[in-house]
């Protein structure tokens, strides 16, 4: 007899009696063997129909954990896909009215199950990657699974061995937001994790404390392969060869300065309650154009008023001696340097250089290039960057008069030439 089965969802207990009545209705005798040929629903269904014609009543009884009484008739895997596992696993996964549970039994393992990889030469590329990140997930799941052991956590681990950790720095209002999102979109393209672990940082925002070497260190090191984080360090040597070392893919985005301090000055004053300086700049800077003076010259500890928790707050440090302590990351030869204007001038060049930047890293992506960019792109949610869903670079023309052009020359020196923004100090005279 043979069925073509319906996977275009995944197994309901409804279609496995409805297939088990088929199969009983064919003959008055049992078959000898159920084969089941195909991907993990088939492998699924054929475990499940050569369970339920040895136990009586629907499937939806059997879901959960050794409720199977009697053993299975003979069955067999023949598996078109890889990735999916079920042709090793001791549960037919189906969805019931009720509840998605599987038929976890002994007597669900397959007796035998014929390997031949030409059988998998024609599956589409998409349908490998779902496979394939099934399979990557599944390791994953298993290295927190109640049954944990040194053979399954090998297993697990190894699933990202070769996957490097994912590290975007920046530096502060620089487009942070921006570059994390390209790389949260490496998990649809191949075997990387969003870590969700907080920003990894220098100095902390709620109480401007400079945190220790040894600190920041831990925080790296505590990362997996295959993680995705983020963070705000500066070129600290012992930082810099660690997020340079074989295994780590580091990407560092930085900003045109003159945006960043108008970036800097709306953030502290509308949309960080909590940052340390918050305070100053919201009740003792009466405008929008001595909060951005501020962000360029700093704040000094005789300027941060009294009778108030800032009177606690470290001073801010003027835009060049903020950047400074960044700058060394732009000759660190084994991190891709990104400008934040660069994925809205090159939008597709400069995607594809942060996807060839993890793969000179050991990542390996389960798509063509062109598919993985397009994806890395489409992760991008413009909503979250004013900036970046105006498509416009450029903004400080409009908050700048020629006293702010002036000061901002001073106080930063040769820093927009440094960083490639500027030829020469002549912008200040002009009037573009």
């Amino acid at each position: 007899m043979l069925l073509r089965a319906n996977v275009d969802d995944e197994p309901k207990t409804e279609y496995v009696d409805e297939l088990t009545l088929k199969v009983r209705e064919y003959s008055s005798s049992l078959p000898c063997t159920v084969i089941g040929i195909g991907g993990g629903s088939t492998m699924d269904l054929a475990k499940a129909i050569s369970l339920m014609l040895t136990n009586q009543g629907s499937s939806t009884l059997y879901q959960g954990w050794d409720l199977i009484k009697n053993p299975a008739i003979c069955h067999m895997a023949v598996p078109t896909l890889s990735g999916t596992g079920a042709e090793v696993s001791r549960t037919a996964v189906l969805t019931g009215p009720e509840k998605k549970l599987g038929l976890n039994s002994d007597f669900t393992v397959f007796d035998q199950v014929i390997l031949d990889p030409e059988l998998t030469k024609g599956v589409p590329k998409e349908q490998h990657f779902y496979t394939g990140m099934d399979c990557y997930i599944h390791c994953i799941e298993s290295l927190e699974g109640t049954f944990l052991n040194e053979f399954s956590k090998s297993y697990g681990e190894k699933s990202l061995d070769n996957s490097p950790v994912f590290f975007a720095n920046s530096f502060p209002k620089s487009g942070t937001h921006l570059l994390t999102q390209v790389l949260d979109g490496f998990t649809r393209i191949g075997p990387a994790v969003n870590s969700g672990l907080p920003a990894i940082v220098t100095f902390e925002g709620d109480t401007g404390r400079q945190r220790l070497v040894s600190e920041i260190v831990n925080d790296i090191e505590r990362l997996l392969p295959g993680d995705i984080a983020y963070g705000h360090l500066h070129a600290i040597p012992k930082i810099t060869n660690l997020l340079s070392s074989e295994g780590v893919a580091t990407f560092f985005i930085y900003r045109d300065p003159r945006d960043v301090v108008v970036s800097h000055a709306h953030y502290i004053t509308e949309m960080a309650p909590a940052h340390i300086h918050s305070e100053f700049f919201r009740q003792e800077l009466h405008n929008f154009d001595e909060r951005l003076q501020a962000s360029i010259v700093g704040i000094g500890n005789n300027e941060i008023g009294t009778g108030s928790k800032t009177t606690d707050a470290p001073p801010l440090p003027n835009i060049r001696e903020r950047f400074e302590p960044y700058l060394e990351w732009l000759d660190c030869q084994e991190v891709l340097k990104l400008r934040f204007e660069d994925f809205i001038d090159q939008r597709e060049e400069t995607v594809g250089r942060v996807l060839d930047h993890a793969i000179s890293r050991g990542f390996v992506p389960v798509v063509p290039r062109g598919k993985a960019v397009q994806t890395l792109w489409e992760n991008i949610d413009p909503s979250s960057s004013p900036t970046f869903r105006s498509g416009k670079v450029g903004g400080w023309r409009t908050a700048f008069d020629k006293e702010n052009k002036r000061l901002f020359k001073d106080v930063t020196d040769d820093l927009l030439i440094r960083l490639g923004y500027e030829e020469n100090n002549g912008w200040v005279e002009n009037n573009d």
